[in-house]
């Protein structure tokens, strides 16, 4: 095929054709459920491997839905829950399979050779689902969690970030500490944190005044209890 007939050819299709004749990576799998308790499909991905390829079409479609506001958070938040489960995902740009497809069939190929357990996070000795322990969370972090959840408490810049499922900015704002336990403190927020308060900055947002109006509500209802009180009193002498 053409460099010039490969443009024309969807990037998810041409990189199917090329996986599909290379030995060793034909055994995928497309459009594969593979995030626990959520709908979002891996591109590609090798189930027993746990590798995904993710294709970015944003350079093949104008607006695709990878580059757009809303898929490019759609995109940030399956990536940190496959990470949080042992999932190891590579992306690529359509031109990138369309001019160089051995860059990329050389990456998946050499990531399907290394085991999961020897992937690294980048943290110091890399961290796996099975090697999470949520006994390694700061303690200051974990009850700065629990004010946030249990009283809608505001977080520092940190933990607003983890919240947001802004990674840069949590690497950004972590010390040392918080670095170190970050791959714990994700798990915990995924697997035990409702869902509504954790996600995006808009759910963030929408968390925090939500614990404003039930705190309004909840001095309402003293200031009532109190002139009851007075009224009461008052009617007794």
């Amino acid at each position: 095929m053409t460099r010039r007939a490969a443009s024309r050819v969807p990037p998810e299709e041409l990189l199917a054709a090329l996986l599909r004749h290379e030995k060793g990576l034909s055994d995928f799998v497309r459009q594969h459920r593979g995030i626990h308790d959520r709908m979002y499909r891996f591109d590609f991905c090798w189930p027993s491997k746990l590798v995904a390829v993710e294709v970015d079409g944003g350079s093949w479609l104008p607006k695709g839905g990878h580059t757009t506001g809303a898929g490019y958070e759609r995109d940030r938040e399956r990536d940190a829950l496959a990470v949080c489960q042992g999932w190891r995902v590579l992306r690529f740009t359509s031109s990138q399979i369309q001019r160089n497809p051995d860059f990329v069939l050389g990456c998946i190929r050499k990531l399907l050779l290394t085991s999961p357990q020897r992937c690294s996070t980048g943290i110091e000795g890399g961290t796996t689902m099975a090697s999470i322990d949520y006994s390694k969370i700061p303690v200051l972090t974990m009850q700065g969690i629990q004010r946030y959840i249990e009283k809608s408490i505001p977080t520092g810049h940190f933990l607003g970030a983890v919240m947001a499922h802004d990674l840069f900015e949590a690497v950004g704002r972590a010390d040392a500490d918080n670095l170190a336990a970050l791959p714990h403190i994700v798990a915990w927020i995924y697997n035990k944190a409702p869902s509504q308060c954790h996600g995006s900055a808009e759910k963030v947002k929408h968390w925090l005044e939500q614990g404003e109006d039930i705190q309004a509500m909840q001095r309402l209802w003293v200031e009532i209890a109190d002139k009851r009180k007075t009224t009461v009193s008052g009617e007794a002498i």
